[in-house]
């Protein structure tokens, strides 16, 4: 094993974090240790002799800033028969999420009476610094032969900590985080301050979803950003300030919170159910109440779904077209019309490898644009009297690689897709716009434009102005613009997404992929039956979106073409459902026996 073997092998940066949690601390009933030199500016400001000999304690820099790690620690030993002035020491710090262990010797100063870092420690072989550290994490408890096993790889750190630990810290945990420590037992936090703390960044130690129990922990003005850890709160209505002036539109709050427990001042309420609200609704706007559950608020239940058909090409349509009583196009995608021309599939290729000029090869943009405008005015010929919402492009350069049987130069472009590639591809952008606007504005039809794939408001944003300013150019105001969302990012921001917007398409098969962190497969179920944790998703933007600004939601994808979905969507505020139009009139029938089946049922809810 080499050095470098040595101090990549996290298996060792978490056996150090072990050897932290064999000794309990509470740092806050202890004196100050004296003040050891370390490098210029660092020093050790809190600490605990035990009885061992051992000295725990945290290292920080004059600019006040704490080493960012999951745990810094200094053990001592060697001391004199007076118990003080340490021989020698151990400085070791793990970094937060990787665990790659560093470790440093320190010795006391004769003529100064400090321990300062000798740099005879960096003289010594790799055998005798590993020696050492082995000398120092045995001097904390662990068995010599279980360090090795650690080292070697036959052994994990949690299975060298569960063979020396004492019953009663086997469960327990503590993490030293920005000069405070924390306690868990198992996954429960029982100790700790996270006051005004975003939980996205706080080190876990463990990959169960954390739990933060209330009525032991401080929880007030939490940011809980995506929370991708899932951390729930609990016994919130046993401290006053469990959410007072916190973000919890992310938490996971199974009970039902109580307002006259509670302070909810400046609290930002996802959907939890909120009771005992003494005054009206009006005088707690302040309180962030849009999006929660209360007896105030009326009942916003519609289980009066339509149905309307997807579009693939132009052939299925005329194939399907007598048998088709939807009402209208819930999506056309427009790269499923560009990707059919070769020309323009090469010109995008060569201009994300950067092998043509895109800014200049106007006759390309041109034939883009009357593409666009001879296929949407043929499906306008067929849904004339009917909406017909048509998505922008959503580049995916992977997907146009295999088509043209290309390679992409750069990786990270196989990424680079949705609202954010068109705003840098303008003139593809504009040329779309121009060739839906202009068929639209042929036969007086409304534009219904959706903006594809985006994580944040500003590139929602971004493509609805660019829209808007094609549409006064070509004097054309028939038009509405509405917001596909398709991934955990622009989920959590639905509701503010919804104010900007006229309309909302949910796209099953990206939300899905997003919130299960995995690729779409035809094999994998679920990407025909919709998984537990996007239906979540999806009840969550329905719900925002309904509470904040009632507008019309529509949702398509692969999922919709299987009727076992049906009934939970028939269970959501929706207004549409987009399907294979093939499945049409069967959906129709569905629904129909659905609402005169489940009349009172339905209407309880």
């Amino acid at each position: 094993m080499t050095y470098k073997d040595f101090r990549d092998n996290k298996e060792i940066g978490r056996l150090i974090q072990f050897a932290y949690d064999l000794h309990k601390r509470d740092f806050t009933l202890l004196p100050c240790l004296p003040y050891f030199e370390f490098y210029t500016g660092h020093g050790l400001y809190y600490g605990k002799i035990f009885k061992d000999g051992g000295v725990y304690g945290d290292v920080f820099f004059d600019n006040h800033s704490n080493v960012d790690a999951l745990v810094s620690l200094v053990v001592m030993r060697g001391f004199d028969n007076n118990h003080q002035n340490p021989k020698s020491a151990l400085f070791i710090q793990t970094t937060t999420g990787k665990y790659n262990s560093s470790f440093y010797g320190l010795y006391q100063n004769p003529k100064t009476g400090k321990l300062s870092h000798n740099f005879e420690f960096d003289k010594l072989t790799y055998d005798e610094q590993v020696n050492s550290f082995i000398d120092f994490i045995e001097f904390l408890g662990f068995k010599r032969e279980d360090i090795l096993k650690v080292i070697n790889n036959e052994m994990s750190a949690r299975e060298a900590f569960l063979n020396n630990a004492p019953e009663e810290l086997k469960n327990k945990q503590w993490v030293c985080f920005r000069r405070k420590i924390y306690e868990f037992d198992n996954n429960v936090a029982v100790s700790g301050n996270y006051s005004g703390m975003y939980i996205e960044r706080f080190p876990f130690p463990f990959s169960e979803p954390p739990i933060l129990d209330c009525s032991k922990v401080s929880t007030a003005c939490i940011h809980f950003e995506s929370n991708k850890r899932r951390v729930k709160l609990i016994n919130i209505n046993s401290n006053p300030d469990s959410i007072l002036y916190t973000d919890i539109r992310e938490a996971i709050i199974d009970e039902v919170i109580d307002a006259s427990l509670v302070h909810i001042e400046r609290t930002r309420f996802g959907e939890q159910r909120v009771i005992n609200l003494e005054q009206s609704l009006d005088k707690y706007h302040e309180r962030d109440l849009d999006l929660a559950y209360t007896d105030n608020q009326e009942d916003l239940y519609n289980n009066k779904i339509g149905v309307m058909s997807s579009f693939s090409d132009i052939g299925s349509l005329i194939d399907n077209l007598d048998n088709d009583s939807s009402l209208g196009i819930g999506l056309v995608r427009d790269e499923s019309i560009l990707e059919r021309y070769p020309d323009i599939v090469s010109f995008l290729i060569k201009t994300i490898n950067y092998e043509s000029d895109y800014s200049e090869d106007d006759v390309i943009f041109s034939r883009i644009e009357d593409v666009i405008f001879e296929n949407i005015s043929q499906i306008y010929s067929f849904y004339t009297n009917k909406p017909v919402i048509i998505r922008l492009t959503d580049i995916k350069v992977d997907d146009l690689a295999k088509i043209s049987h290309s390679q992409i130069s750069d990786i990270d472009l196989l990424l680079y897709r949705g609202a954010d590639a068109l705003s840098s591809f303008r003139e593809l952008l504009y040329s779309e716009i121009r060739g839906i606007i202009k068929a639209s504005a042929n036969i007086n039809k409304t534009a219904y434009i959706l903006v594809p794939y985006f994580d944040n408001l500003s590139s929602f944003l971004d493509i609805k102005n660019r829209i808007l300013d094609v549409a006064e150019e070509e004097h054309f105001n028939n038009i509405k613009i509405g917001a596909m969302i398709e991934n955990v990012e622009s989920a959590i921001i639905s509701d503010t997404i919804s104010e900007s917007a006229d309309f909302i398409s949910i796209g099953t098969n990206d939300l899905t992929e997003s919130v299960l962190n995995k690729k779409r497969s035809i094999y994998d179920i679920d990407f025909s039956l919709l998984n537990d944790d996007a239906k979540k998703y999806i009840k969550k933007i329905v719900h925002r979106i309904k509470r904040k600004n009632n507008i019309p939601i529509n949702i398509c994808g692969e999922h919709s073409n299987h009727i076992e979905n049906l009934e939970f969507y028939l269970s959501l505020n929706i207004d549409f459902i987009t399907c294979d139009s093939s499945l049409v009139l069967g959906y129709q029938d569905f629904i129909n026996g659905y609402n005169n089946d489940s009349y009172s049922y339905i209407k309880k809810r």
